[in-house]
């Protein structure tokens, strides 16, 4: 006789290892598998020495649906291609495999469907003629077995199904019927009963046992009553945390409290989910238990795709800043994790100017080259593609990567083969990445606790068994909403069609016989875990299984206990409790003022050995908290990453830029008419220095505000420049000097020469004058000040002096104008100049700077001396109202509040 495998074919590998043990146990035979159906179309190509067919692929999936703009999925896909994507898939997958595999593909007349329902089947079946004649798996390696000529195989295959327990599709149908054709005849009467027994198992526990009914009579109409025996309970928890930290302790006292039960007397079942792997995992290790058969699943990045996606970003100009920073942290640079890492948060920093860090080798600097191009012409970029590729480097945890973005790139380099112009979105479509899931095999061990998964069948018995997460959308999982047909469409689609299409109905009474059968696996008792809460923290109702169950309870019966209630507490069996104790509080954070004993001034130094000079912002830190100062000088403040945005920082930044690029120095006042010509180029020059990221098309809205509200302050202050009748000695100057021998050195906007005598040092804001007015009113005003110290006790920096040779210190009256933008309000406190003829000229007569200079030179005594003054809980109010200044030093770090001092007395300086 030829030689015949046996395969039995099954749903799922839990069944699978569960039937092995029966038949070996009861006969053994050789020459029988028992497997999947994935398992089967693997071991029937090798039987007839039929290479793996190629198969639909996402990519190719994804460029034929990009082609069309009159399919029902057009609009969808032009907006989130990538779901679309799947959505469609899986849409088709379902179609085709309901579809006679022997037939020429051709879609039903659709008649009796919705309009709607008509387009989407239409729609599909073009697709499919299309993509012809590619078929996704396992449907092409069906249709290869299923085209092979009847030539013998190395071994024929006879496959024993069972209907009950795993319906077939018409392809999986068609696969068995071939397979058998070519079988030999036999008659193995065991093989089919043991799949029968399978698919309706004897129930295990006692008739008249609460569990008993339950096994015999969910899901179906019965008026049987369960008896409160203790075989099932419901057990109401917080979320899947405590839900495994109960299980695991009911195991503990399950085990203690009977000698003669094993651990693989006990079963747990778990939704198919990360997160109950994982909090199981982790606390049933705390116990020292062994589970067996626990898949957990690991995540992993696409660090190949990932690196190509990014890559696609940094060369379209404007790059987008953490597209660029996430590129320079990833493993598969050829520098060094450090160097990624202070590459990256010099990005998100604001600095794109991606300048070589000392150790680098020629072919890093030579990538941070390439990245700082401008690629225009796909022959550009795919040259630039195979650059980058070919400079990745990993180690050998990351080699799959680099096989996987050298896939991807030949990807890119066939679609730019066929463009004239890049199609930055398709070239991204293609570089998607997508999370890599890889799970490792599970252990089984025969003296392990059983772990079975909501969708798949138990693969050994179990005499007590708990249910976590018997909550809404579980046991039985609910049916996944297909966004291409309604449960309906699906519906009719079987009705009025030839398809014999698996309708959500269809899965939720397979997933309801699937569950009662992992009932039916346990002999002893069943306890059931109801979270109140997912992962996430959202509210969670109870299993819809519930329902059905709680026909059989007896009336007035509590049907779920919960842990937190002392009541329900005491009557939930197998519950480990905690002995009582005394909590012990959390030990106190102890909030006093520091003394390091040593000049903090001194932590910064130049190579020459001299201490660096503090700027104008810097000692307005010091001012308003003492701990923020020495954070930001320890780079001690967190290094938060976030999406671009024109903050107030950055248009300020911006506003500076213009101004100095129309209000140059020792050059005439230009007219309006000329300032308005200038001030296009000006700003696009500000943006491309300070916010590359402006540029794009979406912030367009922003620009033209931008532009229109610095138009107005530039002829503003072109107005003031010309009613003053002065003249720019220096604009964006360097000026340096001392303040109580501490050096201090900034960069002030302008310095104007009066006609009359005298100079202005000038300070741009991006505000408005009501809250700078109330601040130097209130003499916290420094900054300006502060240039006019550095005037008078030094002068412009050496760099300055060579290009800007100004005699500054010549003139002995030196006021502080401050000009703000937003309502083109100039602020002085210069007596001396007669500014009444200007519109919105505001003077303030009193000394401007006289308690923030004070309170300046207290904090740097203070940390001179070592010591570190803690923010009291009354400085914030103090600040803003008396000092009449926003103190945003105190958002600088979460650690400034958390040591605040509580101190009810308003602060004095």
């Amino acid at each position: 006789m030829e030689a015949c495998i046996d395969f039995i074919l099954v749903p799922d590998s839990g069944l699978a290892r569960r039937l092995r043990r029966h038949l070996a146990t009861a006969q053994g035979r050789k020459n029988v598998l028992v497997g999947t159906c994935n398992e089967l179309i693997e071991y029937a190509l090798s039987a007839y020495l039929i290479p793996a067919p190629r198969c639909l692929d996402r990519a190719t999936l994804s460029e034929t649906l990009a082609q069309w703009d009159d399919a029902f999925w057009s609009e969808s896909f032009a907006i989130a291609p990538e779901d679309t994507a799947t959505a469609i898939a899986s849409a088709l997958h379902e179609i085709l495999a309901a579809s006679p595999p022997r037939e020429a593909l051709k879609a039903p007349s659709g008649k009796g469907l919705s309009p709607r329902a008509k387009r989407h089947l239409d729609d599909l079946f073009r697709l499919a003629s299309a993509l012809a004649p590619l078929l996704p798996e396992p449907l092409a390696s069906i249709r290869a077995l299923l085209d092979a000529s009847r030539t013998r195989p190395l071994r024929h295959i006879r496959v024993h199904t069972d209907e009950g327990l795993m319906p077939l599709s018409p392809w999986q149908h068609a696969l068995v019927d071939r397979l058998n054709q070519d079988a030999p005849v036999t008659t193995v009467q065991t093989f089919s009963q043991a799949l029968r027994s399978m698919a309706s198992p004897a129930e295990t526990a006692n008739q008249e046992s609460a569990l008993g009914i339950l096994q015999r009579h969910l899901f179906s109409p019965s008026k049987a009553v369960c008896p409160v025996d203790g075989s099932i309970q419901f057990v109401g928890v917080r979320d899947c945390l405590q839900e495994a930290e109960v299980v695991a302790g009911m195991v503990q006292s399950l085990l203690a409290g009977d000698s003669a039960l094993r651990p693989a007397d006990i079963a747990v079942l778990i939704p198919d989910s990360f997160d109950y792997a994982l909090a199981l995992s982790n606390a049933f290790q705390v116990t020292g238990l062994p589970l067996s058969g626990l898949p957990l699943e690991i995540w992993r990045r696409d660090l190949g795709r990932e690196a190509l996606f990014h890559f696609l970003y940094a060369v379209q100009k404007p790059a987008p800043a953490m597209a660029l920073a996430v590129l320079l942290a990833s493993p598969l640079m050829p520098w060094s994790r450090e160097h990624g890492g202070v590459l990256a948060q010099q990005v998100m920093g604001g600095e794109f100017r991606l300048c070589p860090l000392e150790g680098m080798d020629k072919s890093s600097i030579n990538l941070l080259y390439l990245l700082g191009q401008v690629v225009e012409e796909p022959k550009a970029l795919g040259g630039a593609i195979s650059t980058f590729v070919n400079a990745l480097r990993a180690d050998e945890s990351h080699q799959a990567h680099i096989l996987l973005a050298r896939e991807t790139a030949a990807r890119l380099h066939a679609a730019l083969d066929g463009m004239r112009s890049i199609d930055w979105p398709q070239l991204r479509r293609l570089s998607l990445p997508s999370l890599l899931t890889e799970e490792d095999q599970p252990e089984f061990l025969l003296e392990g606790i059983s772990v079975w998964r909501e969708g798949k069948e138990p693969w050994r018995p179990a005499r007590h068994t708990f249910v976590l997460g018997f909550s809404e959308g579980h046991y039985p999982t609910k049916p996944s909403r297909s966004p291409v047909f309604s449960a309906d469409e699906w519906e009719a689609i079987r009705t009025r069609t030839h398809l014999a299409i698996t309708t959500p109905s269809d899965r939720l009474g397979r997933d309801r016989a699937r569950f009662k059968r992992q009932l039916q696996a346990t002999s002893d008792s069943l306890t059931f875990l109801v979270p109140h809460l997912s992962y996430a923290g959202d509210s969670l109702n109870p299993s819809e299984s519930l329902v059905f169950i709680q026909q059989f309870f007896p009336e007035g019966a509590k049907p779920i206990l919960e842990v937190d209630i002392a009541t329900d507490r005491s009557e939930i069996r197998h519950l480990a409790v905690a002995a009582p104790a005394e909590p012990l509080p959390p030990r106190p954070l102890v909030a006093k003022d520091l003394d390091f004993g040593r000049d903090l001034l001194a932590l910064r130094k130049k190579a020459d050995g001299t201490q660096k000079p503090e700027s104008p912002s810097g000692l307005e830190t010091l001012m308003v908290s003492s701990l923020a100062w020495l954070l930001r000088r320890l780079d001690a403040e967190p290094q938060g990453w976030a999406p671009e945005r024109p903050d107030v920082l950055t248009l300020g930044s911006i506003a500076h830029r213009v101004f100095e690029l129309l209000f140059p120095a020792d050059t005439a006042i230009a007219d309006a008419g000329t300032l308005e010509a200038q001030l296009d180029a000006a700003l696009d020059d500000a943006i491309s220095r300070h916010a590359p990221y402006m540029k794009r098309v979406q912030w367009r809205a922003e620009r033209l505000n931008l532009a229109t509200e610095l138009k107005r302050a530039a002829l503003a202050w072109q107005r003031v420049l010309t009613d003053l009748d002065a003249s720019i000695l220096g604009s964006e100057i360097w000026l340096e000097g001392q303040l109580d021998q501490t050096p201090i050195h900034g960069q002030a906007d302008q310095i104007l020469k009066l006609n009359g005598g005298g100079l202005l040092v000038v300070d741009y804001k991006r505000s408005s004058s009501s809250g700078r007015v109330a601040r130097m009113q209130a003499g916290f005003d420094a900054q300006a000040s502060l240039y006019r110290t550095m005037l008078a006790t030094g002068g412009p920096k050496t760099t300055d002096a060579a290009t800007q040779p100004l005699k500054l210190k010549a003139s002995k009256k030196v006021g502080v104008l401050y000009f703000m933008l937003n309502d083109q309000t100039p602020l002085s406190d210069a007596c001396f100049v007669d500014a009444s003829h200007i519109p919105r000229w505001q003077t303030i007569q009193n000394d401007i700077s006289s308690e923030a200079i004070k309170l300046i030179r207290q904090r740097l005594r203070e940390v001179k001396a070592g010591q570190i003054r803690l923010n009291r809980t009354q400085d914030e109010t103090f600040f803003s109202k008396t000092a009449g200044l926003t103190p945003y030093a105190l958002e600088n770090s979460p650690l400034i509040r958390l040591f605040m001092i509580e101190d009810r007395v308003e602060v004095t300086p």
